[in-house]
């Protein structure tokens, strides 16, 4: 019999405070899988992360979580134990941060924007140990160094939200033909459109014109 699954989310609405809807009746699966979240900014990425781990409650909806959870938010706050802001850069907090992430060993680890303030050098580390990791993993990144080690992606759009799986140039060669199916769609209904208008405006000048044969006709009639 298979394990269950660490993270469950059943019909999940998810809003702004100001009423604006991100998520609509998501039901989301996620066992010991490395999953990326990828979409545009402000389309409710980092929303969506902190509802699943429990930081925030969803409009509607439920989210069951198993095992030992773990976020890292995008947000220094109280997690924040690489001591006083004085003694460390931005970078070095963010590492410490990370390594006491991943010294826990939690069942599923949640990533909002890892590569924040890391250099290049530590970028490098961050995707080597995120490429060894063996529980659950679920991360927000916009960083391809990243999203190049994954192979499951879970797309965040106003359209909705989706999963695909394939390499990262994989995910971009079909948001492309997305993005094209979607302009060759308004091209195709923008063309309907203007077909529609002209041939209104077409039958409007013949309901003209006979109007005004009409009114011809009935003058030539005049004595």
């Amino acid at each position: 019999m298979s394990a269950a699954p660490l993270l469950e989310a059943h019909a999940l609405t998810i809003e702004t405070p100001g009423g604006r809807v991100l998520v609509r009746e998501l039901d989301l699966c996620l066992a010991r899988e490395r999953v990326a979240v990828v979409g545009r900014n402000g389309v409710g990425k980092s929303t969506l992360l902190d509802v699943l781990a429990g930081r925030q409650d969803p409009v509607r909806g439920r989210v069951v979580r198993r095992g030992r959870h773990l976020l890292v938010p995008q947000d220094f706050g109280a997690d924040d134990d690489a001591g006083p802001r004085s003694a460390a850069s931005a970078g070095e907090r963010q590492r410490r941060r990370l390594e006491v992430a991943r010294d826990a060993r939690p069942d599923l680890l949640l990533l909002d924007e890892p590569t924040r303030d890391l250099d290049a050098g530590n970028i490098a580390w961050l995707t080597d140990w995120l490429a060894r990791w063996r529980n659950g993993l679920l991360i927000v990144s916009h960083d391809r160094r990243v999203l190049r080690a994954f192979d499951q992606f879970f797309v965040v759009a106003e359209s909705g939200c989706r999963h695909v799986t394939g390499s990262f140039d994989d995910l971009l060669a079909e948001l492309e033909r997305e993005r094209e199916d979607g302009q060759r769609r308004y091209r195709a209904g923008l063309t309907r459109l203007v077909a529609r208008e002209q041939h209104h405006a077409a039958l409007r000048r013949r309901r003209q014109r006979k109007k005004n044969l009409g009114r011809l006709r009935e003058l030539k009639r005049c004595p």
